[in-house]
């Protein structure tokens, strides 16, 4: 069967949650500890955290599903949720923000962190969106060459809190209009 990319039923709420606690620590650079991964997960990360992006229209969660299994999944903001600061740099409005594109180890490389940006490029050209902005972690080189292959452009900084540590992450604008 084949990868499908859908909208998240609010009764996924927790199956999404489960699968941002198996991914997110792919994107943590090697200096943030076990307990502040842990800690960041029971602070974002719930399903309670989920069922709130799923209920507000301001939010939409995408999934990658095959064969019943979740294999990964986009968390996108729009409206005043998605706005970007202006010090980062951001120069496309309206922007909506892509916050999270996950996706399990087993799956990298298989064409299914395409198959959710281009679902999140399409959710915010839907949106009236002239383009989406994201911030990755500094570290996390793949998912930056990821970003610039697919045409986002670096614009700025932003500090991101993990742990009590800040972590001065790259942002990324992608011109979607």
């Amino acid at each position: 069967m084949a990868v499908t990319v859908r909208f998240a039923r609010q009764d996924e709420a927790e199956a999404v949650a489960a699968l941002a606690t198996d991914t997110f620590p792919l994107a943590c650079p090697p200096t943030l500890g076990p307990d502040d991964i842990r800690d960041y997960i029971a602070t974002h990360l719930t399903g309670a955290h989920f069922a709130e992006h799923l209920a507000s229209d301001q939010r939409e969660v995408l999934v990658a599903e095959e064969d019943g299994e979740l294999l990964g999944y986009v968390l996108l903001f729009f409206g005043p949720d998605g706005e970007p600061s202006a010090e980062l740099g951001v120069t496309l409005a309206p922007a909506g923000l892509l916050s999270k594109l996950y996706v399990r180890p087993g799956h990298h490389g298989a064409g299914v962190s395409r198959l959710l940006m281009d679902a999140a490029i399409e959710r915010g050209r839907v949106r009236g969106c002239d383009g989406l902005w994201l911030n990755v972690n500094y570290a996390n080189l793949r998912a930056q060459r990821f970003y610039e292959k697919s045409g986002w452009v670096r614009v700025g900084y932003v500090d991101f809190v993990v742990g009590g540590a800040v972590h001065r992450d790259p942002v990324y604008q992608l011109s979607i209009s």
